[in-house]
C-alpha cells in the first residue's frame, strides 16, 4: 500500500494522503500491521527521552542530534525548529519527528527531489541521512567497528520501518 507520486512539474512531486489518514505527531500514518513488521513507539518519559540519542548514536549522540536538526533546517522549506517527538522501533532503532502539522516541502539538491512530506517522513529522512553520515565516519576506523556495525543495523531497521509508512514512495525516492 504505497502512495503513488503525482508529478505536478519537472521539479516537484506531490503525494496525496489517503482520506482520513492525516499524520500528526501523536498518530503515525502507517499501513496496517504486518506480522514481524517494525513498530514505532512514542518515547514520552523524560528519562527515556534523555537516553534516546545516546542509545541511537553512541558516543556521537550530541553531534547526531544537532545534525538531524541541521538537516531539517537545510532541506525542509518553512521549518523553524520546535519540539520533537522521539520514536523507538522494536528491534533497537528509532527516529525523531519534528513537531509540525500537515506537510512541508523537502528539497534535496543531490537528487533533484522536491515534494511534500509529513513530519513523520521528514523525521525518518533526517535520521537516515544522519545515520549515513556517521556510518561513513566510522567505516574505516577499526576501533569504532562495533559502533559502525550497530549504526548499520539501526539504519536497516529504520529503512524496514519506512517501508511500512504511507509515504514509503516519497521516502525511498529521496534516498534513491
Amino acid at each position: 500500500m504505497r502512495m503513488i507520486p503525482l508529478i505536478c512539474c519537472s521539479l516537484c512531486v506531490t503525494l496525496r494522503p489517503a482520506e482520513g489518514m492525516a499524520m500528526n505527531t501523536h498518530h503515525l500514518s502507517v499501513v496496517p500491521a504486518v506480522a514481524g513488521a517494525p513498530r514505532a513507539v512514542l518515547v514520552s518519559r523524560a528519562h527515556d527521552r534523555m537516553k534516546f540519542w545516546p542509545e541511537l548514536f553512541g558516543g556521537f549522540y550530541a553531534a547526531a542530534e544537532s545534525s538531524v536538526y541541521g538537516w531539517m533546517s537545510a532541506n525542509c522549506q518553512g521549518y523553524e525548529g520546535g519540539y520533537w517527538e522521539y520514536f523507538s522501533l522494536n528491534g533497537g532503532s528509532g527516529f525523531a519527528v519534528p513537531g509540525f502539522e500537515g506537510k512541508k516541502i523537502v528539497r534535496i539538491r543531490g537528487n533533484q527531489f522536491c515534494g511534500e512530506v509529513s513530519a513523520e517522513a521528514a523525521g525518518i529522512l533526517a535520521t537516515v541521512f544522519v545515520f549515513d553520515r556517521f556510518i561513513w565516519q566510522t567505516s574505516e576506523k577499526p576501533e569504532l567497528e562495533p559502533l559502525f556495525k550497530a549504526l548499520c543495523e539501526r539504519k536497516v531497521k529504520l529503512m524496514d520501518y519506512a517501508e511500512t509508512t504511507k509515504e514509503a514512495g516519497a521516502i525511498f525516492r529521496v534516498l534513491d
